[in-house]
């Protein structure tokens, strides 16, 4: 499934690039800030800091991390510093909007807010661009809830049980403001709600602006942003939460004219998209701490405040929002977008043809008379016109100990085609679907500790 990012708030970097003259170190320090992954860059600065001389790198350290352990007080005096010294060199307009977003997403409106006022405060002292940026800044002050998000649960015992549906995605019910939404639970959506206009209208859902075209994966869509009081997820209540709206029915936007032109598949299609009314991204998934499915029971636990033992080889980091698993294919490190949201039938995994290329001798691939036969799936389900896709005949598949077998459910496809409409600059090596989670009985998130574990079916 694709998703829509917000311009303002979800930068996706692929590198924010130093000077030719700085180290390695260096480069990965800023890879890991600038991709949000703060507590890993606290740990690489402790083994590193001797070679981290760089001052850009220095200075977005301690302001990163002085934001991730809320040390406010220090950030407000470190930032008109800050936008002063780097503003037009290394940092530029992306980046403005980068920083609030760090307390947009842990829910610290507050503060979020009074960076914005010190960035508009910045800019109404510079003659260039005020009117643009003074504009945007005031759209990125919409998209803040009025008060602080809170979560916790009613119940006395720890963990909330769920029941789950996992056709034609990962869906459960909760309630929004009282009412009742299916809702899925998708680690492909860098936003922390996503839902249209019917269903923000029967959930009581507030709008902060007025309805309006704004750039989302370069296709201008009319939304608006909001939020939601109160929801209810079991005993769990989430309050003051923001949420993206679309104008539009919500799947409409993702589906291509091919489906929606044609009488019988459109038919289908609503029937399958009536199910899902509201999406649940990574912010919010982050913050339920530890999540369990058992797929035989239908069953999703969460359990906030659940601390399992800690683990160093953690298998599982969110970057930009978007959640990534490392694992081995073949005996090769892989590191691959981890997508809930994204069913391609009994596609688990997807090799990009750039990670193929560079270790072809390890997957030795199908006849090119096996190959014919493929479907030339594009991401909607739809045939496409080229063939772009081969099969592996050897694909291995290891995490947490896991090895499977996944030669009849893996594909390799040239990212470069547009038989294949998945944004490839969030993919790395590749990209895990549903169906990959649904290879195990049952799954475990832990956020506290970034592991991802589970028992196979096989």
């Amino acid at each position: 499934m694709k998703h829509p990012v917000i311009l303002f708030l979800f930068i996706v970097f692929g590198s924010l690039t130093l000077p030719a003259q700085t180290g390695n170190n260096e480069q990965e320090l800023v890879d890991l800030l600038y991709g949000k992954r703060i507590k890993e860059a606290i740990e690489y600065y402790d083994k590193h800091k001797d070679n981290l001389l760089h001052p850009f790198t220095v200075d977005s350290y301690k302001l990163f991390t002085d934001i991730y352990l809320n040390k406010s007080d220090s950030v407000f005096l470190q930032l008109p510093l800050f936008m002063e010294k780097y503003y037009g060199s290394v940092f530029d307009d992306d980046l403005v909007f980068f920083l609030p977003s760090l307390y947009f997403d842990a829910g610290d409106y507050v503060n979020g807010l009074k960076m914005v006022e010190i960035l508009e405060s910045f800019f109404l002292k510079r003659n260039e661009k005020i009117e643009k940026m003074l504009e945007e800044l005031t759209r990125l002050k919409n998209s803040y809830p009025i008060s602080q998000l809170e979560i916790h649960n009613d119940s006395k015992t720890e963990d909330v049980h769920i029941p789950v549906k996992t056709e034609p995605l990962l869906l459960f019910e909760a309630k929004y403001n009282g009412s009742p939404l299916q809702t899925v639970f998708d680690t492909g959506s860098s936003l922390p709600f996503l839902t249209d206009k019917k269903n923000a209208d029967k959930a009581g859902i507030k709008i902060k602006e007025a309805y309006g075209m704004n750039m989302m994966n370069g296709v201008e869509r009319s939304s608006a942003n909001g939020w939601i009081d109160s929801i209810r997820i079991g005993s769990l209540l989430i309050k003051n939460v923001p949420v993206f709206v679309f104008e539009q029915e919500l799947m409409k936007e993702f589906t291509p004219d091919s489906i929606l032109m044609d009488k019988e598949k459109k038919a289908k299609a609503d029937s399958i998209f009536d199910q899902m009314q509201i999406i649940m991204g990574m912010p919010v998934i982050q913050m339920l701490n530890h999540i369990q499915f058992n797929f035989p029971k239908n069953e999703m636990v969460i359990s906030l405040n659940r601390k399992d033992p800690e683990n160093e080889n953690n298998n599982m980091y969110v970057e930009s929002n978007y959640l990534y698993l490392k694992s081995t294919i073949n005996d090769i490190d892989f590191s691959a977008f981890f997508d809930t949201g994204a069913n391609l039938g009994k596609t688990a995994v997807v090799l990009t043809n750039q990670f193929y290329q560079v270790h072809k001798d390890k997957f030795p691939t199908l006849s090119p008379d096996e190959n014919e036969s493929l479907p030339k799936l594009c991401s909607e389900g739809e045939v496409s016109s080229s063939p772009t896709l081969t099969k592996p005949a050897s694909f291995i598949l290891s995490i947490n100990g896991n090895r499977m077998d996944l030669h009849k459910e893996a594909i390799i496809i040239d990212p470069d085609s547009d038989s294949y409409s998945i944004p490839f600059s969030f993919q790395k090596e590749g990209f895990l679907t549903l169906e990959f989670m649904k290879k195990f009985r049952n799954v475990t998130f832990d956020f506290h500790n970034m592991m991802f574990d589970g028992d196979t079916n096989e």
